[in-house]
């Protein structure tokens, strides 16, 4: 299939696609990468009275340490994340991910912000974010605002965008964390994520123990165990808790299907990776 007929703009400030917003409302879609868009189109499972191709937009690009922060803009290319130095010595978890994220061929178009806002569940950029708990930049007609990542993910491929809303930037904390883990099944290289975990550690001395583990691709959206990192420094951080606790992981997750894996499935899947990834990190403390 072909798409439908639309306009297209190809505006150079974000002053412009408010404007194309204010005039087109919900008629108007964003062209970032387009990895996922132009799929869409051709399939008339998104027909827009007008595509704004946002390509050209400079301060929407680009990777800065800022602030204590990395920021990355978000029409930064997966390869530029992917290959950079900053990301590497600053964000080591999402360094580790951006291997996974699709084909070399998409990761050469397909953007970061671009990701963050199709929200897919089996996704591996917004579970990073939300394990680094990044926040999301966003800004509108009506000003700027930010959205910690664990409030931007509300569902499958729904987000806490607003009406007229586009995401600029996404803000990375520098040495929030000093252990980090990622793993994830997948049918094949490439593919979205059957099951996956990011941990992120500080096990630093004289700081306060932290632990956030991320799930995805096993519910709606990335998943938060805040109460196993809990109960796995309650009982030690050591093989022994890790052995009592994995049977508890993923009951209380509203596990979801696809079309390869049932729920019971998927559930006995994290089982094994999250033990994986634990022991890993115990043997990197």
């Amino acid at each position: 299939m072909k798409s439908s007929n639309f306009s297209y703009s190809r505006p150079t400030t974000l002053a412009e696609v408010f404007e194309i917003f204010d005039h087109y409302g919900d008629d108007a879609l964003l062209l970032a990468g387009g990895q996922s868009l132009v799929p869409s189109l051709n399939m008339r499972l998104s027909n827009p009275s007008v595509l704004i191709d946002i390509n050209r937009i400079s301060e929407l690009q680009g990777l800065i340490e800022e602030d204590g922060n990395l920021k990355i803009g978000a029409l930064t290319r997966h390869y530029e994340v992917e290959s950079s130095s900053i990301v590497e010595k600053h964000v080591p978890l999402l360094h580790m991910a951006m291997p996974y994220v699709a084909h070399t061929a998409i990761r050469s178009r397909g953007t970061f912000g671009g990701s963050l806002a199709f929200a897919d569940a089996a996704a591996e950029i917004p579970a990073i974010t939300l394990t680094c708990e990044a926040i999301i930049q966003v800004q509108s007609q009506q000003g700027k605002r930010q959205i910690a990542a664990i409030d931007f993910f509300q569902g499958l491929y729904s987000t806490d965008l607003q009406k007229g809303e586009i995401i600029t930037s996404v803000l990375f904390p520098k040495n929030n964390f000093t252990h980090f883990v990622f793993k994830e099944f997948a049918r094949r290289q490439g593919d979205y994520a059957t099951v996956g975990i990011a941990i992120a550690a500080n096990f630093e001395r004289n700081a306060h123990p932290k632990l956030r583990i991320v799930y995805f691709g096993v519910s709606d959206r990335p998943i938060v165990d805040i109460q196993l990192a809990h109960d796995l420094f309650a009982q030690g951080f050591n093989t022994d808790s890790i052995h009592q606790l994995i049977n508890r992981v993923g009951n209380d997750v509203d596990m979801t299907t696809d079309i390869y894996h049932d729920a019971q499935t998927k559930h006995h899947l994290l089982k094994v990776i999250v033990k994986r990834a634990l022991l890993e990190l115990l043997g990197k403390v």
